[in-house]
This record gives structure tokens, sequence and C-alpha cells, in this order.
């Protein structure tokens, strides 16, 4: 995006400028590393969270199976309980999905690229700034 800088009259101006663009590319240089680290952390851990969550109910399925051919007595018993636990497993397991699911990785991802358009668009205007500060001295 063009930057009108005209109105920009002395070297101190495009200084304090410059000193606060340098701050603000920092800043997002360093939010831009963390986002990087978050998003390759949660695409390897979606994997895994998805094997997971495939293994959970696929035992959860062989179970209810078993539970539903068992006389009663204390293997029916022994099921249900397995049942409720795997149940258990799976709820504590989509409860991190917020985390680790497509929804996740997608708005990790947008921000990541949000966060350099604004880092590239932060270091076009210091340039700006710079070009226009050689032409007041």
């Amino acid at each position: 995006m063009p930057y009108t800088l005209t109105s920009i009259a002395t070297v101190a101006e495009c200084d304090e400028i410059l000193a606060h663009l340098t701050d603000v590319n920092a800043t997002l240089e360093n939010r831009r590393q963390n986002l990087a680290f978050r998003t390759n952390q949660v695409n390897s851990n979606a994997e895994e969270y998805q094997q997971e969550l495939n293994a959970l109910n696929a035992e959860l399925g062989t179970e209810q199976t078993l539970f539903n051919t068992l006389p009663d007595g204390p293997r029916r018993e022994e099921a249900r309980l397995n049942i409720l636990e795997i149940d258990l497993k799976l709820g504590r397991l989509r409860k991190s999905e917020d985390t680790y699911g497509g929804f996740a990785t997608v708005m990790r991802a947008l921000s990541l690229t949000n966060t350099q358009n604004q880092t590239n668009e932060t270091n076009q205007l210091i340039a700006e700034v710079t070009a226009r500060r050689a032409t007041l001295v």
C-alpha cells in the first residue's frame, strides 16, 4: 500500500516513525515465529490426534460388539466398564479437538499468513520512510 509521506517534514519525525516501526516489526517477527512453531506442532499433533481417535473408535466398536453378545455375568460387566472407560477417553480427546482439529489448523495458518503480510507491509513502510528521510538530510 503506498503511503503519503509528504507530511513528514523533519529527520526527527522520520527517526521517531522508524523507531516505532522497528518495534512493531520486532513484535510481528516474534509473533510470526511463535505462530510458525505452534502451527508445526499442531500439524504433527493433529495426525496423532486422528490416529488415537480412530483407534479408540475401533476399540469401542469391538467392546460394544462383545458386550452385546455376552450373557449376564462378570465378563459382561467388565466389557461394560471397558466401554465406559473408552467413552471417557474419547470425551477427553474430543475436548482437545479445538486445539488439534482441522479448524484450529486452518485458523493458525491464517494467523501466520496475516502476520507475515503485516510484516511485509511494515518493512515496506520502513523502506519508504527511510527514503523520505534521505531526501530531508
